[in-house]
Order: C-alpha cells, then structure tokens, then sequence
C-alpha cells in the first residue's frame, strides 16, 4: 500500500500531464527510481520526497499532531 504523501504527488504529476520518465528528468533522476517510487517497491526518504514535490512545483510542509489511537 503506498503512502498517502505518494498518492498525492503521483496525482499532481497526472494532473500536470507529466509521465514518469519527464518527472525523471526534471530530477535528475532515473525513470526506473520513480517508477519504484510510486510502485510501492522501493520508499524515497525525505529528502527525496521534497526534490519530488519541488519537480512538480509543489512543497511538503509537516504539522505535528498527537497520535491517533490504534482501535481494534
């Protein structure tokens, strides 16, 4: 299962009409690492997460919040 934060950027790259391998390139990185990335195969640290984001014009800003409680 991916993450909410990939899902959100995997759907501003569609909304920007972008496939994999053009965001790659914008990154500077391999078409294959992306495809990774929002495959779920592979996770992408912080600061990979922020050069994403950035490719697509974007910025992740984090809020900290109390944890939720887990219920069964």
């Amino acid at each position: 299962m991916r993450h909410p934060l990939v899902q959100q950027l995997i759907k501003a790259r569609y909304a920007q009409d972008l496939n994999q391998a053009q965001l790659a390139e914008r990154m500077g990185r391999w078409p294959s690492t992306v495809g990774a990335w929002e495959a779920g195969s592979r996770i992408p640290n912080m600061a990979s997460l922020d050069e994403w984001a950035a490719a697509l014009g974007l910025r992740i800003t984090l809020t900290p919040t109390p944890p939720t409680r887990e219920t069964s």
